[in-house]
């Protein structure tokens, strides 16, 4: 920190105290529009120990003070401002300051995660404070309210294309969903669940939808926006002597990223380990409707794609009386051809043909040995109809490139193909004596 801080962590010294600020207090805008001041040097450690602290600290306080409730109820205003499908009256301004809130409650969500109990979220995050700060009609609670509106702007449809701010938006909330999906991997056997997920899993109405806009994010496979230039955070080519260095939190993540590397990994990436947690989520008591459609989801239109003419350059829409998720099985075939390279796209892979039987049938009409050429060509290029028997080429090459995990999944995906008759003919067949 420079001798004197800055106005925005002057505020959020004051949000953290024990002193209760009004929702309507010009505090929140200056929070919402502000910058934070932060080294030239070491950022992250300075952002995970500056978190960290003031984390804990609204903790401590926020029960008597209320000010960690009202942070939360001005995201979830800036959320739903952005979810309104109103594009003519969302600016690109309010986008910015919805996307600092997130990427302010993300790194706090993320220090609450590791270091409370369920119980002490349930009451940070107001399981039974109300959502609103004025008295309405609606009765939901504050965490109830919070994790709808994150849901909901992750389901919703950009009509245009992305800008950086838009993508970085679904970006950072698809990451703080993460953060709150965590404490299901951090809880012992037997402990209470994830709150955050219990309400997830009670609302069915969200399934279908969340679903259908995460496979349709990973088909799509849309590259981040080029970002914003910043001003430098190092001193190399600075003719500034400060240590320090003020910037809005939505370009934290450009300064921690790699000048190697692109700022945001592909939003696409986020989705798929959404799904994969969404889906192998167990409650006690509940069913889980994430799960359930996966299990059901159908092909958005066989009829074109048996003819060949299933090429369509979008996910096709659901319609208003569909019972599932309908997305284009030749998409889905044709992405995981060309991603199947890590833990990750293989774990989604096996759950996919795991769960729904429609797909596995899609996958094994393809393996016909006529259609299989080139098989340790890499699949970016026409990999697409190779795919039901790239599991088995995968074990036997590369294999030093790849954790023992991806190896076993593997493994496990070739048993399950090996199951039908046909495919386990044509792997033995003689024109797949590659594999």
């Amino acid at each position: 920190m420079g001798a004197e801080a800055s106005v925005i962590q002057k505020d959020f010294d004051r949000i953290a105290g024990e002193e209760a600020v009004d929702f309507d207090d010009e505090i929140w805008g200056r929070i919402c529009d502000g910058e934070i001041e932060m080294p030239r040097k070491n950022v992250k450690d300075w952002l995970e120990r500056t978190a960290a602290s003031w984390t804990m600290r609204q903790f401590s306080e926020n029960r008597n003070s209320g000010n960690y409730w009202q942070l939360l109820r001005h995201l979830i205003h800036m959320l739903a401002l952005c979810t309104s499908g109103n594009h003519k009256m969302v600016s690109e301004k309010d986008v910015q300051r919805a996307l600092n809130l997130v990427v302010m409650v993300r790194y706090t969500i993320k220090t609450h995660v590791q270091e409370l109990t369920p119980e002490s979220l349930l009451e940070l995050y107001g399981s039974h404070v109300p959502a609103w700060h004025k008295e309405t009609s609606r009765t939901e609670s504050l965490l109830q309210a919070f994790c709808d509106a994150v849901a909901l702007l992750l389901m919703s449809q950009v009509r245009e294309a992305h800008t950086y701010y838009t993508y970085s938006l679904h970006f950072e909330c698809a990451g703080l969903l993460l953060e709150m999906s965590a404490t299901q991997m951090t809880q012992a056997l037997g402990a209470p669940c994830n709150p955050f997920l219990d309400h997830l899993m009670s609302r069915r109405e969200y399934a279908r939808p969340f679903m259908f806009a995460m496979f349709k994010t990973w088909i799509e496979q849309q590259a981040a926006p080029v970002a914003p230039a910043i001003k430098p955070y190092n001193l190399f080519g600075s003719v500034s002597l400060s240590s320090t260095s003020k910037h809005p939190p939505w370009q934290i993540p450009l300064l921690l990223a790699d000048s190697r590397q692109p700022p945001l990994s592909q939003l696409s990436e986020k989705c798929s380990l959404l799904i994969l947690i969404f889906v192998n989520f167990s409650h006690p008591t509940l069913e889980n409707p994430f799960r359930a459609e996966l299990q059901q989801m159908h092909d958005s239109d066989p009829e074109l794609v048996e003819e060949g003419r299933g090429e369509s350059s979008h996910v096709m829409l659901l319609s208003h009386d569909d019972q599932c998720v309908h997305v284009p099985f030749s998409k889905l075939h044709d992405a995981f051809a060309k991603t199947l390279v890590d833990d990750r796209t293989v774990l989604l892979f096996y759950y996919t043909i795991y769960h729904n039987h429609r797909f596995l049938n899609y996958v094994l009409a393809k393996s016909e040995p006529q259609r299989v050429t080139r098989i340790e060509k890499r699949l970016d290029t026409d990999g697409c109809d190779r795919l039901s028997l790239y599991p088995c080429s995968n074990l036997r090459t590369r294999q030093e490139t790849k954790p023992p995990n991806c190896n076993y999944m593997l493994l496990v995906i070739f048993l399950i193909l090996s199951n039908d008759a046909i495919y386990s003919s044509n792997i033995h067949s003689p024109d797949c004596m590659m594999v």
